[in-house]
């Protein structure tokens, strides 16, 4: 997706869910939490004026590798599968904009923000409206996106030592 998809609040809504920023992501829960695999674990979307690239990282131990991909992929697969529940998404959504609420109180990422908003929409969108936008995202949005963007076999993996 770039910059001007039409999805791309509901493409940071399932980020927010998956791994972006919350301690309390599914990746999170999955691979830190549950099971005490990683050190770090997030996912990240970085959207461009032509393109955009969605990413998972992990920090673990080498003999850990193979069994975080494994959680990574069940999370994934059940993302495709099954549609957040309403509290779920009520959640989620509520979550996310308190994380953009906290952030917009710091001058320098309002400015930035602002910034960014007028260098390639040629306009401001301010937080209210995000937050509609966001509001408007259901969940079978947020599956179909799934399906659409986690697909196995378009998907790769960078393995460092």
């Amino acid at each position: 997706f770039d910059m001007f998809h039409p999805d791309r609040y509901t493409l940071y809504l399932l980020n927010h869910i998956l791994g972006g920023g919350a301690t309390n992501s599914r990746l999170n829960n999955s691979l830190r939490e549950k099971n005490g695999l990683v050190y770090d674990v997030e996912s990240n979307i970085a959207l461009y004026t032509d393109t955009g690239s969605f990413s998972i990282y992990f920090a673990c131990d080498k003999k850990q590798v193979e069994q975080c991909l494994k959680l990574i992929d069940k999370e994934l697969q059940k993302l495709r599968e099954f549609q957040l529940s309403p509290s779920q998404l009520a959640t989620a959504k509520r979550q996310y904009k308190g994380q953009l609420g906290i952030a917009s109180e710091n001058n320098e990422s309002i400015s930035l923000r602002m910034a960014k908003s007028y260098l390639h929409f040629n306009h401001y969108l301010p937080l209210e409206e995000v937050f509609t936008r966001i509001d408007a995202v259901n969940a079978g949005q947020l599956q179909d996106l799934a399906k659409r963007l986690f697909v196995p076999e378009r998907m790769f993996q960078l393995k460092y030592s």
